[in-house]
């Protein structure tokens, strides 16, 4: 059995051999003092209050689509109306890209205080908003189940995103929340980091030699001082 020296040094183990796996920090973003905060930190913190306030925007929206397609009804004339069909129908599709890509929300949001924003709260993209609308015609269909789909996933989802969001990487926020991402500038995501822990150890150091001690015959020829 090895007895244990108390004035060796302990050497640490070493670390384990093999590529060091990097910490997944991708859609987190961090202001310039350091804090964590982007859409999502900032989404997972809402309640369901949130959701309140996206289907009240919902049924402004539907309001003003339907008078998008029916004062020109009621003022031009059925027939007028239907001859410009293709009109009615381009107004209607690029109603929300257009209001979410140049304002960052549609006329409900914009009315409610809410906002469509990417992880860096930033307005959405045109591919990102196209992807929202999309599958806006399934989750928020008036002539299917209203907006109780997106209502109930939004609920259950720990970012309060509906399937169109989750699809798109979108988030709806508050727009006063916003500026706690913008606090000095857009906040940048971080890359992948590498954690200290995975780092490998290197080994201690050899302790130096002792000097040898010297003989009798060497001490008597040294020549005596005065």
């Amino acid at each position: 059995m090895e007895l244990h020296d108390p004035y060796r040094a302990s050497v640490p183990s070493a670390a384990p051999e093999g590529p060091v796996k990097p910490l997944d920090m991708s859609g987190v973003s961090f202001n310039s003092d350091g804090r964590v905060s982007s859409a999502a930190t900032i989404a997972a913190g809402y309640t369901s209050s949130i959701i309140a306030a996206r289907w009240l925007a919902t049924l402004i929206d539907f309001a003003a689509l339907a008078l998008i397609i029916g004062v020109p009804l009621m003022t031009l004339g059925e027939t007028v109306a239907k001859q410009a069909t293709w009109l009615w129908t381009t107004l209607l599709v690029a109603y929300f890209p257009v209001m979410e890509t140049r304002f960052g929300g549609s006329l409900g949001k914009l009315a409610t205080g809410t906002r469509v924003v990417n992880i860096r709260g930033e307005r959405p993209a045109w591919w990102q908003s196209i992807v929202r609308t999309a599958l806006r015609l399934i989750e928020v269909n008036p002539f299917l189940f209203g907006a109780i789909p997106a209502g109930l996933v939004a609920l259950m989802s720990s970012n309060r995103q509906r399937i169109g969001d989750m699809l798109a990487r979108t988030y709806v926020l508050r727009r006063a929340d916003i500026a706690r991402i913008r606090t000095t500038g857009t906040a940048q995501v971080a890359g992948p980091v590498v954690s200290q822990a995975a780092m490998p150890v290197p080994p201690p150091l050899p302790p130096s030699p002792l000097p040898l001690p010297e003989d009798d015959n060497a001490r008597w020829a040294r020549p005596a001082r005065d």
